[in-house]
């Protein structure tokens, strides 16, 4: 939560830690990342918040390596590769202060053009709502759970600059 809304707020982070005992890389990181958030996990309940990792990508535009370290150096905090919290998900919350109502982003893992031309919009839609983030993050429950992800077998769509906007 504190990562997040530090995301918002265009602060800086540590630098991404070397690798750990397990081998874990950038790019394995990158992957479970990609993997975890298009592998469509169950929706959640209408009245529960969800996590959104699209708050961090917004940054992306402007500081967009910082960002990156940043969100990776988070993802390692989580235990991966064991899996990320099931609760994040790239998507727009529903917002009363908006007209949003559990918007989802739905992405074809199979056509990275696609892919790159959604997430450029999603990301401009995101720096335009900056405000309406701030209060929907403060809204939020903490992640839970966790995945269980293959990063091997992952089809990486994270490429260096595969966020343009």
């Amino acid at each position: 939560m504190d990562f997040l809304r530090q995301c918002c707020d265009g602060k800086r982070f540590p630098p991404l830690p070397p690798p750990d005992a397990q081998g874990l890389s950038r790019l394995a990181l990158e992957r479970q990342l990609l993997l975890h958030v298009l592998a469509d996990p169950q929706p959640s309940a209408p009245e529960q918040d969800d996590i959104f990792v699209y708050v961090a990508l917004a940054n992306f535009v402007g500081s967009a390596a910082e960002t990156r370290e940043a969100l990776f150096w988070q993802l390692g905090a989580w235990n991966l590769p064991g899996g990320l919290p099931a609760g994040i998900r790239l998507g727009v919350e529903r917002s009363s202060s908006l007209v949003w109502q559990s918007q989802r982003l739905v992405v074809d893992t199979l056509d990275e053009r696609r892919f790159d031309a959604t997430l450029q919009i999603f990301i401009a839609t995101a720096l335009e709502r900056q405000a309406a983030l701030q209060d929907i993050l403060s809204n939020s429950a903490p992640p839970q759970g966790g995945g269980n992800l293959q990063a091997d077998d992952a089809m990486l769509l994270f490429r260096s600059g595969g966020f343009r906007v």
